[in-house]
Formats: structure tokens, C-alpha cells, sequence
């Protein structure tokens, strides 16, 4: 079978789609439960109404980028894979240097070079464990989050500041240091 034609088969879809029928289930319930704490502060229908309208079109610029990363990952990993990872991640950038390093793995470059069953593989695995301590941490650090930040800043708004920028900047340097030294090597 054509490695495409089973990344788009039926039961990819199927296996695909329900991770994403509970993101939209979940959507749901945090703007009813949103809606419901709206009442409770005392803000009025209409008040709340333009909320939710201003809202929707402040999503449609971002959605537009997940939407040309979503067709990159269609033609690279199938149609399945790249609608269930950017409805539930969202990130172009991630998915998109997750399932390259997949790829690489068994000794094939995303876009390049043609498929292979271990490539798809490789790409849809790393895309999933390496969003796993994502969900993870959130699960159950997302209580805990107020404690760790005062603990680490110990209440100085700057240190926070320098941890989360230093962090940024340590990830892209790590991730742009394999290619800066290749302009070194002769």
C-alpha cells in the first residue's frame, strides 16, 4: 500500500478524529463554563455577546496560519494527522520540525525525499511524545503555576521576566547552533 494512501485511510481519520472531537467537546464546556462565570460577575448579554463576536474575529489571523501549516502537514504526513495535531497543538512551527526530526531518524528528509511507512511512523511518534510533557506539566502543574512562579521570581516580576526570556533564547540558540556551525566547517 502507498504510504499516502495510508495516511489518509479511513481508519486514520476515524483514529484521528476523536482526539479532535474532545478538543471541540472541551472548547465547549470552558466557554459555556466562561459564559457562566460572566453572568455570575454581573456582565449583561450584550456585553457578553460582543465578547464572544470580538473574539471569533480576533481568532480568524491566527487561524489562518495554523491553516497553511495544516496544508504542509497534509502533503507530508497526510490529511489526518495534520488536522488532529494543529487542532490540538496549533503550533506550524513544532509539528512541522517534530515530524522533520522524525523523519530524519530513519534517514529520510521531510519534504524531500519520497515517504517511507517507517518515516510516517517516526514523524507521527515524535510529534505525539514530544507534545506529551506539555500536556503533562499543564495537567497537573496548572494549579500549582502562581506557587512555582513567586517561588522562582520570589516576588520580583523582573527575575520572572529574565527566566522566561532566557529560556526562548536558549531553546532557539540550541535549535540554530547545528546550522551556525556548518558555515564554520570547510
Amino acid at each position: 500500500m502507498d504510504v499516502m494512501k495510508l495516511a489518509n485511510s479511513l481508519p486514520m481519520w476515524i483514529a484521528c478524529g476523536i482526539p479532535v472531537v474532545f478538543v471541540m467537546i472541551q472548547a465547549l464546556l470552558f466557554a459555556r463554563e466562561a459564559y457562566r462565570s460572566g453572568e455570575k460577575v454581573g456582565l449583561t448579554k450584550t456585553q457578553m455577546n460582543k465578547a464572544i463576536k470580538s473574539s471569533a474575529v480576533t481568532s480568524i489571523g491566527p487561524s489562518i496560519v495554523v491553516l497553511s501549516g495544516m496544508l504542509s502537514l497534509l502533503v507530508t504526513v497526510g490529511g489526518p494527522v495534520g488536522w488532529m495535531r494543529l487542532s490540538m497543538i496549533g503550533s506550524v512551527m513544532f509539528e512541522s520540525i517534530a515530524a522533520g526530526l522524525g523523519t530524519s531518524a530513519v534517514g529520510v528528509t521531510l519534504g524531500t525525499d519520497p515517504m517511507t511507512k517507517e518515516a510516517l511512523t517516526m514523524a507521527i511518534w515524535t510529534m505525539i511524545l514530544c507534545s506529551v510533557g506539555w500536556v503533562l506539566f499543564g495537567t497537573f502543574s496548572a494549579n500549582k503555576m502562581e506557587k512555582i512562579e513567586h517561588k522562582l521570581s520570589k516576588g520580583n516580576e523582573g527575575t520572572l521576566t529574565t527566566i522566561a526570556s532566557t529560556a526562548i533564547i536558549g531553546v532557539f540558540a540550541a535549535m540554530v547552533a547545528s546550522h551556525l556551525s556548518n558555515l564554520f566547517i570547510f
